[in-house]
């Protein structure tokens, strides 16, 4: 039995081998076949098969935007919204002045006080710093490393979504609204 050990042990791995070449060459048939029978790829064979796998198709030439793009795009449209409605406010209440002529006119001083509303959207990967930096940049807070230092201990509770900030907000009312929930 010693003797021919090393003929019995390479017909077994010749065995082996050939019936995994068996199994490949089977299953390249049953798929080359499954090829021939599918129709040609047509836009909704394509879609199908992209949903089933949990991806969406989009046309060439149409507008994709990035994170960023799409953040300056949210917080351009707030700001104009904002912006209009202070106008539309400030129209109103001209009007309402030019049909009460017997009352005294508002001071500037008083309209100065009442400050308007500002939006800022927190997108999924922003951070405490780049948050303070956007607030800095609106001019809510004067200064970014107290500010920083006040909230670090709720960096990892920032909420994704719009954040509105009424007239000149103390930290603590920044911080209470970055993290509260916007869903």
């Amino acid at each position: 039995m010693r003797k021919n050990r090393s003929l019995l042990v390479g017909l077994g791995i010749g065995l082996m081998l050939g019936a995994s070449m068996l199994q490949l060459m089977t299953a390249a048939r049953q798929q080359e076949s499954q090829l021939q029978e599918r129709d040609s790829l047509s836009l909704e064979t394509v879609k199908k098969d992209a949903e089933g796998l949990g991806y969406s198709l989009l046309k060439l030439g149409g507008d994709t935007y990035s994170q960023e793009q799409l953040d300056e795009a949210v917080k351009k449209a707030a700001d104009k919204a904002a912006a209009d409605a202070k106008g539309a406010a400030e129209k109103a209440l001209q009007e309402s002045e030019a049909a009460k002529p017997d009352a005294p006119a508002p001071s500037r001083e008083a309209s100065k006080a009442e400050k308007g509303t500002y939006h800022l959207y927190i997108a999924y990967n922003d951070d405490l710093t780049r948050v303070a930096s956007n607030l800095e940049e609106m001019g809510l807070i004067a200064d970014k490393a107290a500010f920083l230092k006040k909230a670090k201990p709720q960096a990892k509770s920032l909420q994704v979504g719009l954040c509105t900030f009424q007239a000149e907000p103390t930290f603590d009312e920044i911080i209470a609204e970055l993290t509260r929930r916007k869903h």
